[in-house]
């Protein structure tokens, strides 16, 4: 060329040979050109073999070259990239050598580590550049990270979950259970149950392996398991168990998160017995003390005043009335023992009946007479003999007169 630099201007032509007389033929060949594609990162890191293809200006790409171009890049999408730029032509027309022999074509893939996040709980973002669109537009769901499992299941080029995802963590939670329950394991209060759970988002890189956390949050306002003051239970008394620990507040951390398990035992209340004869028994309970579920109230009932009985204590001990002066108002029950889930037993027991002293015999007295009519009574001259004396001789007296009266009207 006259122009090394710009074959345009033209060539010189070949020296003229000895013989004048004879032409100097000169041909045009077509030019072999080159077309380079390469497989780059952003960085213009290689990360696969260049595909090199050549032939004559003018004429389409070998059809091996371009089929060589698209596996490659399929081969690097399910190695974990994503194509970020393809200067590759994706039309057959566009796929023709120039004829420009000094310069060789070059067309660049490039591509980017696909970083797929993991987001327990959140959508996913559909402006992410990671995340592939369905045909409508909306951007794919992940599948669940596991080892070698298809990260876009519907994608038969969808890249595998890396091996590292095995020991991915993106949600810590604990629960602590307070019971409140009886000797035998019966629940005596409603359990409390509470929980807590961290969470934390978490980014994975296909091609690497590589997991970046970031920060855990919780999925409420605190970090605090709360303690619960222990209940008190008509009838029952806290007695063994988590009795304190139960009602301290626990502070956790995605470090220390575990779950608590917590029993507070309860006994039941003693009462008092009052043993009435004749009468059914029954019990009257300990109270409870509103304030401490440890300890029996102070309240202290009344039992019943029953004609004929006395009660007393274990001891034997008559009960002390309630009022001195008025029996039938109760008595006092006994303090609640020691041991207050112990029974006392209050019998009432027969009081013994005075005896009655004997009153002397009276003599029976004598009939009276019907007076006769126009006889006067006489006068009560002192005593009950004299007067009955004295109305017997006054009878006997009448009775003579009769007689003889009688006589002499016979005459």
């Amino acid at each position: 060329p006259k122009d090394p630099s710009d074959p345009s201007k033209g060539y010189n032509p070949p020296p003229i040979p000895s013989d004048p007389t004879q032409d100097t033929q000169i041909s045009y060949v077509t030019d072999k050109q080159k077309a380079i594609t390469n497989f780059v990162t952003e960085n213009g890191k290689v990360v696969s073999t260049p595909v090199v293809d050549e032939g004559d200006s003018g004429a389409n790409f070998t059809k091996s070259k371009v089929d060589e171009v698209t596996k490659t890049i399929e081969k690097l999408e399910k190695a974990g990239y994503r194509v970020v730029k393809n200067d590759f032509p994706s039309k057959d027309t566009d796929r023709v050598f120039d004829k420009d022999k000094s310069v060789d074509q070059i067309f660049n893939v490039i591509v980017a580590e696909r970083i797929i996040p993991v987001t327990p709980g959140k959508p996913v973002d559909p402006n992410d550049p990671n995340i592939p669109k369905n045909p409508d537009g909306t951007p794919v769901t992940p599948s669940t990270p596991e080892p070698g499992k298809p990260v876009f299941p519907n994608d038969p080029n969808s890249p595998v979950w890396p091996s590292t995802v095995k020991d991915l963590v993106t949600e810590k939670s604990a629960t602590r259970t307070i019971k409140y329950v009886d000797r035998d394991g019966k629940e005596v209060s409603e359990t409390r149950v509470e929980t807590i759970k961290f969470t934390r988002d978490a980014k994975v890189n296909l091609v690497t392996g590589e997991i970046k956390y970031g920060e855990w949050t919780t999925d409420r306002n605190d970090d605090i398991f709360n303690g619960y003051p222990v209940p008190v239970v008509k009838g029952y008394i806290a007695k063994d168990g988590d009795l304190e620990s139960s009602t301290k507040d626990v502070k956790v951390t995605p470090d220390t998160i575990k779950d608590i398990n917590e029993t507070v035992v309860y006994d039941k209340l003693g009462s008092w017995v009052p043993n009435i004869p004749g009468t059914p028994t029954n019990p009257i309970p300990y109270p409870n003390d509103p304030k401490d579920p440890t300890k029996p109230g102070s309240d202290k009932p009344h039992v019943p005043y029953v004609p004929g009985f006395t009660p007393v204590d274990p001891n034997g001990n008559p009960l002390k009335p309630v009022d001195p002066n008025d029996p039938t108002k109760g008595y006092e029950v006994p303090n609640i023992p020691s041991d207050p889930t112990k029974d006392i037993p209050i019998n009432y027991v027969s009081v013994p009946k005075p005896e009655t002293p004997t009153t002397p015999a009276q003599p029976a007295a004598p009939s009276t007479p019907q007076h006769m009519d126009g006889q006067r009574e006489l006068p009560n001259t002192g005593t009950e003999d004299n007067a009955s004396l004295a109305a017997l001789g006054l009878l006997g007296v009448l009775s003579g007169f009769g007689l003889v009266a009688r006589k002499k009207k016979e005459d």
